[in-house]
């Protein structure tokens, strides 16, 4: 923070800085974070977490303004201390908790003021996450635009030149590039050759738009506006949390919108965040988070990624670190889009973006395709032990059962969508049930006159 810090302009108005924290009792504030966990929880829930300097303070990144922070110290006349590397830190508890929390669906976006690169290196999805002030581990290219994550923090701060130039091949209708050595003259070798910059911004740089747009389209559209270890002082990123929804406050000193919030929590990010995560995942926290607890390759799409979405970005990896996560793509429940496309907006209609009333129907319609297909390979004009009305009564068992687990991984959608899967689910069974029974009496029936013709 302190080097990070050092790179910016002059700048006198860095806001109110040194406020007194405020540490809730371990009682206080876990009832406020079950209420907090409640508003996850309810059904077309859609959580949008905006996040500040205060999440890293447990890597060792100080922050700015608080008691300690490096702004408050610099106006004090005390020492700065320089803190952990940036390339050293590793991902906090926090960090950890929210990439579990949006992989299992009930964080739907993020966004960041801060520069530490943490949320990228700690696995977070790049198309679920806003990054408003830049990354120090993040390079563009000022001609073609490509994006380049780096194991190092870039040697610069105020969208500068990095010294690098682009390897990315030319863009189309693009024949020549810019020799390596300088801007003059051109070369055949089929690249970009484009500066390099860092994506750090100065005090007075505009925001990067594609991240800006990104975070007001679902800031507005949230239930839930969580904000995390931020004073909420800069704007724009200050208004977001207040645009729709509730807004949840968790940090220990005051913020520029208590007076707005519907929740507010003085309790450390990585202590709440652990209890939330205990809530909706039903595991130990500290168990499932440690293998996060470390820097992750790139990942570039969320799981819940539909086949409409478009990526804003070029992105290209880099160092071993920074390797893009291509398995993790496969995994993905839905189809992944090109890298080259563009992503306009992520519209999801229920709280899982693949958990929709569609892809239940689908479901649904593969387990009724499936008992048609064990009905005709069941029917059975003899007297086997597996023609029996209970095997037809554990096969009714089985599919209800398997019925009852798709609509529970669909149960977070939203009203609309929950009672037309409940409708559906409905209308399945009592089909199949039919069917079995149907197919039952018909086995019986067949049993009675193979014996009859044996007995004549």
């Amino acid at each position: 923070s302190a080097n990070y810090s050092a790179g910016l302009s002059e700048y006198s108005d860095k806001g109110t800085l040194g406020l007194p924290e405020t540490h809730e009792s371990q009682a206080d504030w876990e009832l406020k974070a079950r209420q907090l966990v409640d508003l996850i929880r309810q059904p077309g829930a859609r959580v949008v977490v905006h996040t500040g300097a205060g999440v890293s303070t447990s890597a060792g990144i100080p922050d700015f303004r608080g008691p300690n922070g490096v702004w408050t110290l610099e106006r004090e006349g005390r020492t700065v201390e320089a803190g952990a590397k940036f390339e050293e830190a590793q991902p906090t508890l926090t960090h950890a908790a929210l990439v579990a929390l949006e992989t299992a669906g009930f964080v739907h976006y993020l966004v960041t003021q801060n520069v530490d690169g943490l949320h990228l290196r700690s696995g977070f999805p790049r198309n679920r996450l806003s990054i408003l002030h830049g990354d120090m581990f993040v390079e563009r290219c000022a001609r073609c635009g490509l994006h380049r994550a780096r194991d190092q923090p870039v040697e610069t701060v105020g969208q500068k030149a990095t010294g690098r130039r682009c390897g990315a091949p030319a863009r189309r209708g693009r024949k020549k590039s810019v020799k390596a050595g300088g801007d003059a003259g051109d070369s055949v070798d089929g690249i970009c050759g484009g500066q390099m910059l860092d994506t750090v911004l100065d005090w007075e740089h505009q925001l990067p738009q594609v991240d800006l747009r990104r975070a007001r389209e679902h800031s507005s559209r949230a239930t839930v506006n969580l904000t995390l270890g931020t004073s909420l002082q800069i704007v724009p990123a200050a208004d977001l949390p207040t645009m729709g929804g509730k807004l949840v406050i968790i940090n220990l000193q005051p913020t520029k919108k208590d007076a707005q919030s519907y929740l507010r929590i003085n309790a450390r990010c990585d202590l709440v965040m652990a209890l939330v995560c205990r809530e909706l995942l039903g595991i130990d926290a500290e168990e499932m988070l440690r293998p996060l607890l470390r820097l992750q390759p790139l990942r570039l799409f969320s799981k819940h990624t539909r086949k409409s979405e478009r990526f804003p970005w070029r992105f290209a990896e880099s160092d071993q670190n920074q390797k893009i996560d291509r398995e993790a793509q496969k995994e993905a429940k839905c189809e992944i889009p090109s890298t080259e496309r563009t992503l306009e907006s992520s519209k999801c209609t229920s709280e899982s973006a693949h958990c929709t009333s569609k892809s239940t129907e689908r479901t649904l319609e593969r387990i009724s395709e499936s008992t048609e297909r064990t009905l005709e390979s069941s029917k059975c004009t003899s007297e086997s032990a597996h023609c029996t009305s209970e095997s037809t009564e554990r096969t009714l068992e089985r599919i209800s059962e398997s019925t009852e687990r798709t609509l529970e991984s669909a149960q977070r959608t939203s009203s609309e969508s929950s009672n037309q899967s409940i409708k559906i689910k409905d209308e399945v069974v009592t089909d199949m049930k039919k069917k079995l029974e149907h197919s039952s009496a018909d086995e019986s029936n067949s049993a009675t006159a193979t014996k009859r013709s044996k007995l004549a």
